[in-house]
């Protein structure tokens, strides 16, 4: 004789794959999450005579009044296509990620034959600027472009990515659709911005 019991887990398995799911891509896009960009960056840094590669960091301007102005459903398809527009752009190796709000990093590998950072970083810049159509709405937008050291003078995924949101922060400073390359001389003022307005508030 057996004595037992069945129970049906259909749904609790559906939960958990759509948790796993969403923590490593993102919700509004289906674009890899940040962590997931990082650690195929770690990856391929790690295999044995691998091309160089660098990230680019995508800001999109003034999504924030978009976003309230127009809807945050018109603004969640506005993120979608703008990621697949910059995904058009690159070559079978290469990857692309929301890190957060409205802004895209670009995983770019360096070969001689093929185009350069600073090439596909105007090109994202470009594709951007092109008319979006949504909802029956046409709507324009402009993006600046940080772009870090090659992964030859860095070891890191997360230092490549902070040298390219150092970059985006210098592209911004110069005005829309700007693109700028980190180097050691670029002066980052945020966190020194963050301590001052501390030390400031302490003073008050």
């Amino acid at each position: 004789r057996v004595i037992g019991t069945l129970t049906d887990i259909s749904r609790n398995k559906e939960t958990e794959n759509r948790l796993i799911n969403e923590s490593i891509h993102d919700p509004v896009t289906g674009l890899p999450s940040r962590a997931l960009f990082l650690d195929r960056i770690e990856q391929d840094i790690a295999k044995p005579l691998a091309l160089p590669r660098r990230i680019l960091m995508v800001g999109i301007e003034r999504f924030k009044i978009l976003n309230e102005g127009l809807g945050h459903d018109l603004g969640d398809q506005l993120l979608l296509d703008a990621g697949q527009r910059i995904s058009l752009l690159l070559k079978k190796d290469e990857s692309v990620s929301r890190i957060s709000g409205s802004r895209f990093a670009v995983m770019h590998v360096q070969v001689i034959d093929g185009k350069d950072a600073e090439t596909l970083a105007v090109e994202i810049v470009e594709a951007l600027a092109l008319p979006f159509h949504i909802m029956g709405q046409e709507i324009y937008l402009s993006a600046c472009v940080g772009i870090s050291l090659s992964t030859e003078f860095v070891e890191g995924a997360t230092e490549l990515q902070q040298q390219a949101e150092t970059a985006l922060h210098e592209a911004q400073s110069h005005g829309p659709r700007s693109v700028a390359e980190f180097h050691e001389d670029i002066d980052d003022q945020r966190a020194d911005n963050v301590t001052l307005e501390s030390d400031l508030r302490r003073a008050i």
